[in-house]
C-alpha cells in the first residue's frame, strides 16, 4: 500500500469539518493523550488561519485543561511514542507525528 505524502496528508486534514475534528479527537481515550494532540491540531490547523476558523469545542476545552495537566500533574504520562501513535491515527503522516511528538523529549 502506498504512504500518501506529507502534502497531501496536510491537504487532507485542512479539509477536515469542526465535526470531523471533533469527532476524531474525542475518539482518543486517555484525557492527557487527548489535550496534547488538540493542543497540536490546534497549533497546526486553526491558530493562524485566516480568516479565523473557530476551533471545535474539544479543542476549546483542552487548552483549557492543559494548565490542570501541566501545572497540577507536574509530569506527563504520555510518551512521544504515544502521541506519535495518536497523532498518525488522526491523520498526520508518520514523520510529521514523529517530529510533532519530540514536543515531549524536550
Amino acid at each position: 500500500m502506498k504512504t500518501l505524502s506529507k502534502s497531501r496528508h496536510r491537504y487532507i486534514l485542512k479539509k477536515r469539518t469542526n465535526k470531523e475534528w471533533e469527532k476524531a479527537l474525542k475518539a482518543i481515550r486517555s484525557d492527557e493523550i487527548r489535550t496534547m494532540c488538540c493542543l497540536i491540531v490546534w497549533f497546526d490547523f486553526f491558530s493562524e488561519c485566516e480568516p479565523r476558523r473557530e476551533s471545535p469545542q474539544v479543542i476549546i476545552q483542552a487548552k483549557a485543561d492543559w494548565n490542570y495537566w501541566s501545572l497540577v500533574h507536574r509530569q506527563l504520562k504520555t510518551t512521544p511514542k504515544h502521541l506519535e501513535n495518536a497523532l498518525i491515527r488522526l491523520g498526520y503522516h508518520p514523520d510529521i507525528a514523529h517530529n510533532r511528538s519530540l514536543v515531549l523529549a524536550e
